[in-house]
């Protein structure tokens, strides 16, 4: 009884699946809907960072951008260093030829794209609870650099 039930079952899929196959319409439909998808979500992503760039927020279009490059690299560690390394070097590249040479932003640039080591290095864990030692640490640290400075 059980071996006529499997057999029905896959019949069935294999008529649905040739049905479904055979229809260029369906296919057609599955494809751009898809690809359709994705270019909205591009586009609404662009639209977000040109926003964030003329409400002059921090970041701006920089880091819709680079959210962005880590969402959408979350489960590809090397794909996800390489693209915010690049993204560092046209960011900065771009400054320099902006602004003129400066050390300035050669070292903004070099530390920023380090940053990445330190968020590869992240493993989906929640580290050690901390929480009150960093409020105290925040403003402090802030008095002290008020004072230096």
């Amino acid at each position: 009884m059980t071996t006529s039930l499997n057999c029905f079952k896959n019949r069935t899929v294999t008529l649905g699946e040739s049905v479904t196959n055979a229809t260029p319409v369906n296919k057609k439909i599955k494809i751009s809907t898809f690809h359709l998808d994705k270019i909205l979500g591009i586009i609404i992503v662009l639209l977000i960072g040109f926003v964030a760039e003329l409400l002059h927020t921090d970041y701006g279009f920089w880091g819709v951008i680079v959210i962005f490059i880590f969402y959408l690299f979350k489960n590809d560690k090397l794909a996800m260093i390489i693209s915010f390394v690049t993204l560092c070097i046209l960011k900065y590249g771009i400054q320099i030829i902006q602004y003129g040479y400066h050390i300035g932003y050669v070292l903004l640039g070099l530390f920023t794209a380090l940053a990445i080591i330190f968020i590869s290095l992240y493993n989906g864990k929640q580290g050690k609870k901390i929480k009150y030692l960093l409020y105290i640490f925040y403003p402090v640290h802030l008095l002290l650099l008020y004072f230096i400075f």
